[in-house]
């Protein structure tokens, strides 16, 4: 356990809890980013993301 634990505070330099608020905001940056991304790959449109999920796009 110990030899995981060093090996995983090698990659992680600092931990930082984050409020509900914060996290929500997080999300709901991927979720934008998500929603940007499927319209540049044509896989969905803004009428659809609108209609399926009710993600306005501007």
């Amino acid at each position: 356990m110990q030899s995981r634990m060093l090996r995983l505070s090698a990659a992680v330099r600092r931990v930082t809890p984050v409020d509900s608020a914060a996290s929500r905001m997080l999300q709901l940056a991927d979720v934008v980013a998500h929603a940007r991304a499927w319209i540049d790959k044509e896989e969905e449109n803004a009428k659809k993301l609108r209609d399926a999920y009710r993600i306005e796009v501007l």
